[in-house]
């Protein structure tokens, strides 16, 4: 699927603005969410591409896709998006959405690249010393990636430490040659 980033950014700013004001971070961040999660079936893909499709009837569609307790504002916020034919781009701000939420929750989300599984006691240590250092709540996205040999490459928001074997051979080749 591709990225609308560029289109995406201002829309996702304004629904983070406006759910702070009002103080339903956690509801729209569900909604958005949700929205994202509809744009992954290939049918409303379709729709959203077909040229004769009256916006009133994709709001309609997405609406009824969402809980009942949503206040007039996301139907605004839906009637904004397909008038604009910018629906397409709900993954990419629910993506920029979450990032400011975490933010503002102190919250950030680090991967691990492993050449094994972690143990629960290693994930467990090595989240307590990635939050203290970076001062913020951490959750770890653990992947198994065997063309590391061995160690780990960790991934956290400007940060990159890579402890991996294969890291350490390509040093050592680069310094060799």
């Amino acid at each position: 699927m591709a990225t609308y980033l560029n289109i995406a950014r201002p829309y996702a700013n304004a629904v983070f603005a406006y759910a702070k004001e009002q103080g339903s971070l956690d509801m729209w961040q569900a909604v958005l969410q949700k929205l994202s999660a509809l744009l992954g079936f290939e049918e409303i893909q379709r729709l959203l591409h077909h040229p004769s499709i009256d916006p009133s009837v994709l709001v309609s569609i997405f609406e009824s896709c969402l809980p009942k307790n949503n206040d007039l504002s996301v139907k605004r916020f839906l009637k904004l998006l397909a008038e604009h034919r910018r629906l397409i781009a709900c993954p990419d701000i629910a993506q920029l959405f979450l990032e400011l939420y975490h933010q503002e929750k102190k919250q950030t989300k680090v991967q691990v690249r492993s050449a094994f599984a972690l143990s629960d006691a290693t994930a467990e240590r090595l989240k307590r010393v990635l939050e203290k250092k970076l001062d913020t709540q951490v959750f770890l996205e653990v992947t198994i990636d065997p063309s590391l040999i061995g160690g780990a490459i960790i991934s956290a928001e400007n940060h990159v430490i890579d402890g991996s074997i294969q890291g350490k051979l390509e040093r050592l080749s680069q310094v060799l040659s």
